[in-house]
C-alpha cells in the first residue's frame, strides 16, 4: 500500500506539470492569434494607405500621359514642325506645309496668314511666333503657351498654324464649303473688307 502511495504522490506533479504546459501552451497560442490579428489590422492599414497612394499616383500619371499623348499626337500631325521648328517662314514652305497636315483650304489660309502677318513682319508674328493674330484661347484645346498683349505666344510659327487648324476643327463639325468657311472668318475681324482681301490675294 506504501508502495502505491508512493507511485500516486509522483504521477500528480507530472499531471500537474502537463496541465500547466498545456495552459502556457494554450495562452501562447492565443497571444500569437492575437497578435496575429493586430498585426493582419496594421498591415490592411497600411496596404489601404499605400493603395491609395498608388491610385492617386496612376491618376496624377494618367492625366500627364494624357496630355503628354495629347502634344505628341499634335506633333506627328503637323509633319515636319519637329525637323525645322526655328526655320523662317516664307510662301513656300508655309503652303507646303498646310498642305502637308491636310488644311481645308490651303490657299485661304495662306492668304490670311500673309494678311494678318503682314507679310510675316508684324510686331505679333516676330515676338510671339503668331501667324494669324490668334488671341487667347479659353474654350477649346491649343498649343499657345502663354498670352501677351492679349494674343497668344507659340514656342514657333509651326504651332500657330497647328493652332489655326484646331480653330477650323472647334469651328466647324464637318468640313464647310469654300463660301461657309470664308463667311466664318467674318467673325475673325471687324474689317468689313476682310473677305475682299483674302479672295483678292488668293486670285495673285
Amino acid at each position: 500500500m506504501k508502495r502505491y502511495d508512493e507511485n500516486l504522490q509522483d504521477t500528480l506533479p507530472e499531471k500537474m506539470n502537463k496541465m500547466g504546459r498545456k495552459y502556457i501552451t494554450v495562452c501562447l497560442v492565443a497571444v500569437i492569434i492575437a497578435v496575429s490579428f493586430i498585426a493582419m489590422i496594421f498591415i490592411n492599414n497600411e496596404q489601404s494607405k499605400i493603395l491609395k497612394s498608388q491610385q492617386e499616383l496612376i491618376a496624377k500619371y494618367r492625366t500627364e500621359l494624357l496630355q503628354d499623348e495629347f502634344m505628341i499626337t499634335l506633333e506627328q500631325e503637323i509633319g515636319h514642325y519637329m525637323l525645322q521648328p526655328n526655320s523662317e517662314v516664307n510662301d513656300s514652305i508655309l503652303y507646303e506645309f498646310l498642305k502637308s497636315n491636310n488644311v481645308w483650304f490651303p490657299e485661304i489660309l495662306l492668304a490670311q496668314a500673309k494678311l494678318e502677318s503682314g507679310n510675316y513682319s508684324s510686331s505679333i508674328y516676330r515676338r510671339n511666333n503668331n501667324l494669324y493674330g490668334m488671341k487667347e484661347c479659353s474654350r477649346r484645346q491649343t498649343t499657345q503657351t502663354s498670352i501677351k498683349n492679349g494674343y497668344g505666344v507659340y514656342n514657333n510659327w509651326q504651332l500657330s498654324v497647328l493652332d489655326r487648324i484646331l480653330w477650323d476643327v472647334f469651328t466647324f463639325e464637318k468640313k464647310p464649303t469654300e463660301d461657309e468657311y470664308l463667311e466664318a472668318l467674318k467673325s475673325y475681324v471687324q474689317d468689313p473688307s476682310y473677305i475682299a482681301k483674302i479672295k483678292s490675294m488668293i486670285k495673285k
